[in-house]
């Protein structure tokens, strides 16, 4: 396998489902935050969402490990969510796309709105926004 084989094995084995559970559990302390309309700025907040969520996270993994609870079942619902929140996300940006549209230079928008503009009009652009 060489050195270059075992760095690849480690890396697909240890590193990608750890980046990968890490980006799950900000993606939904954020998500959460924007539910709850609970700023994010201070570590107090920060902490509010993510030990809630880490002990379901854990109660969820000791219980796979312990037989208590099926694995196949919390996976089924973990893609049927995420297929949802995609599904969602999509719709959003249809709709967001048709206003920024439907924007030109004789409309007046508010700070808020123009900030929105600005950090996802240039997504659109950069995939041929058409």
């Amino acid at each position: 396998m060489g050195g270059v084989g075992i760095a690849l094995a480690m890396i697909g084995v240890v590193i990608c489902p750890i980046t990968s559970g890490d980006t799950a559990f900000r993606s939904a302390r954020l998500t959460l935050a924007d539910w709850f309309k609970i700023d994010q700025d201070s570590y107090a907040n920060r902490l509010k969402l993510c030990i809630p969520v880490l002990g379901v996270g854990a109660f969820l993994g000791i219980g796979n490990a312990l037989g208590f609870i099926n694995y196949t079942v919390i996976w089924r619902y973990f893609s049927w969510t995420n297929q949802t929140l995609a599904m969602i996300v999509l719709w959003e940006e249809e709709l967001l796309k048709s206003d920024l549209k439907a924007l030109n230079a004789d409309v007046q928008v508010s700070q808020e709105e123009y900030d929105e503009v600005v950090a996802i009009k240039s997504m659109f652009l950069l995939s041929d926004y058409q």
